[in-house]
């Protein structure tokens, strides 16, 4: 997901939904029901289309390169892992 660290930038205007050609941002409600852009990151081809089009100019594919790399724990690569082989069966 896209870390908006701050929220007031985000107008919740979907922009980046309507013009991602992969289709893989979706809006989700936070924690007090606000919508915010959700990325699924293994769809995402990093084009750009998203940030050009925000209104509020937020680095998208900055925050996710920062939410990527956190990823790279080694807890959680084994448990992508993990959740992929469940997925064989």
């Amino acid at each position: 997901m896209i870390r908006i660290l701050d929220k007031a930038k985000c107008s919740g205007c979907t922009a980046c939904v309507n013009v991602c050609p992969k289709g893989c941002i979706s809006m989700k409600p936070d924690e007090e029901g606000f919508l915010y852009p959700h990325v699924e990151q293994s769809e995402c081809v990093e084009c750009g289309k998203c940030e050009r089009h925000c209104p509020q100019h937020i680095p998208i594919r900055q925050e996710l390169k920062a939410v990527k790399k956190s990823l790279e724990n080694p807890v959680y690569r084994m448990a992508r892992w993990i959740i992929k082989r469940m997925k064989a069966y």
